[in-house]
């Protein structure tokens, strides 16, 4: 393994995002070419690899990201067959004209508003894989701490949409991914049949130098663009950049 790959290929797709993309589609699956499977954070680590993944067993997929830039650059190079802005509100709109037939897999990674959204947009007896709660970064207020605070809330599911599934009968995987690091080894050797296939593309964002950490935390929530201001040398970068303006 690490004389196949470079380390940054290694921390990422053999790590703990490409580990939990893997596992989750596992638990959720067969993903099946008749399905719909709908991505949020589709430019994150994980979820880029989930949107491959799915994409490589057949599915529909559709993205959900943070802005033009980043959803256009994720039908372009993730090969998904829409991508629609998280932020925009006619989402809950938008969502059904993508997927006319209802989703069948919600893969969410945001947790937050967008998973009532998208948990609306199922079909009876979907699949919802939730692994991570990225919305609360975002958030322009910040709730209280609460102390040992359930998984499945922690990643979303409040009790409102816990009925939702309920209604619908959607089946849900929530859970961290050490659960499954007995089995890591046939993963690895599946992502890297991939890899070798052409089939999965590790894609990242690689900054050096530890002075370079301010501009590169910057990167992760700036809405769309690389960096605002000059970007550090020796990176290699996406979504596009912003433009001069």
């Amino acid at each position: 393994m690490v004389g196949m790959w470079p380390s940054d290929v290694l921390m990422e797709m053999f790590g703990t995002s490409g580990m939990t993309a893997y596992f989750g589609l596992r638990q959720c699956g067969p993903i099946m070419p008749s399905d719909t499977v709908l991505v949020a954070s589709v430019t994150g680590s994980v979820g880029s690899i989930l949107a491959q993944l799915a994409r490589t067993a057949g599915a529909r997929v559709i993205g959900l990201a943070g802005g033009e830039a980043r959803c256009r650059w994720a039908e372009a190079h993730l090969g998904i067959d829409a991508c629609l802005d998280y932020r925009s509100p006619d989402l809950a709109d938008h969502i059904p004209i993508a997927a006319p037939d209802g989703v069948d897999v919600y893969c969410d990674g945001a947790g937050g508003p967008l998973t009532g959204i998208a948990v609306g947009a199922m079909k009876a007896h979907a699949r919802l894989f939730a692994y991570g709660s990225s919305a609360a970064f975002f958030a322009a207020k910040l709730d209280p701490p609460k102390q040992r605070l359930p998984l499945r809330q922690h990643f979303g599911l409040s009790e409102a949409i816990e009925q939702q599934l309920q209604r619908k009968h959607i089946k849900t995987e929530c859970w961290i991914v050490d659960a499954f690091y007995h089995e890591r080894l046939s993963a690895e050797d599946e992502l890297s049949r991939l890899l070798l296939s052409g089939a999965l593309k590790p894609i990242n964002t690689v900054v050096e130098g530890f002075d370079k950490l301010p501009y590169a935390l910057v990167h992760l929530y700036d809405g769309g663009c690389r960096f605002r201001g000059k970007p550090p040398p020796n990176s290699v970068l996406m979504p596009p950049p912003c433009s001069e303006d």
